[in-house]
């Protein structure tokens, strides 16, 4: 007894069968190509783009606490240069 799979026809590829069918089903996978492979490359781009913007961000902290640290400005509870290495109680600067 042959089987139901065998007495079937087997479907002609729509890429190469000139027909409705086929130029709708190639459509389809073109449309898909075209959007769903960008939009999986694009949660790469975002990642790479958050890990800079964090970078960035913790680069432009340490850069202000630096220039705080060199004016002699408190920054966070740290040692002005006049306080630095001694017990002196800070003044208070009134610009």
């Amino acid at each position: 007894m042959p089987s139901q799979d065998a007495a079937k026809s087997p479907t002609p590829d729509p890429r190469t069968e000139p027909s409705v069918g086929g130029m709708v089903q190639l459509v389809k996978d073109y449309a898909r190509q075209e959007t769903v492979g960008p939009i999986r490359n694009a949660g790469r781009w975002a990642a790479f783009g958050g890990a800079g913007a964090v970078l960035f961000g913790v680069a432009t902290i340490l850069l202000m606490l630096a220039v705080c640290v060199a004016m002699g400005l408190p920054f966070f509870g740290l040692p002005t240069r006049e306080t630095r290495g001694s017990t002196v109680v800070r003044q208070q600067r009134h610009f």
